[in-house]
């Protein structure tokens, strides 16, 4: 028998780690809102940036404080690498010609870089009108790509 999974296999396995994903990070999300909704008093008038560090540092103290903003800053440089990486490899695979694939990696940091330079609430303004079309149609996008490996998985069942 093949050590290469079936397609069945790779979408079960695949659910079964976003399903993971998703109630970890839904439980994340909802703790730091109740978190935030107990001590809104001590965020109100800062940044956006600063509200998980100032939240850490009160609720934490400040040695655990410290520990989970550097928590978070590892979580967001693992982050980006991978997003650097990915955007490197589609420049790679499909906007360069083979003659300047190279450039993909030194491309993507450049623009990282400026990007950057907007700061928070610059990127913030930029994609949160977008994120309001964006984030809905891709719920729709990928629940119709779910119904449609259901029917498809039913119609084999019943055929065989």
């Amino acid at each position: 028998k093949s050590s290469i999974p079936n397609k069945k296999t790779m979408i079960i396995t695949m659910l079964k780690g976003s399903m993971v994903g998703i109630f970890l990070l839904t439980t994340l999300y909802v703790l730091l809102i109740a978190a935030s909704s107990l001590h809104s008093d001590i965020l109100i008038g800062h940044s956006g940036i600063d509200l998980v560090s100032i939240l850490a540092r009160h609720t934490l103290g400040p040695k655990f404080g410290l520990a989970a903003g550097i928590a978070v800053a590892l979580a967001c440089l693992t982050t980006a690498v991978a997003l650097i990486m990915a955007f490197s490899q589609f420049l790679s695979t499909y906007a360069l010609n083979k003659r300047y694939q190279k450039l993909a990696l030194p491309l993507s940091l450049v623009s990282v870089y400026f990007t950057a330079l907007l700061e928070f609430e610059g990127i913030m303004a930029i994609i949160s009108p977008m994120m309001k079309v964006v984030y809905p149609v891709m719920v729709i996008v990928v629940l119709r790509y779910l119904i449609d490996l259901y029917t498809e998985h039913q119609k084999k069942q019943h055929t065989h």
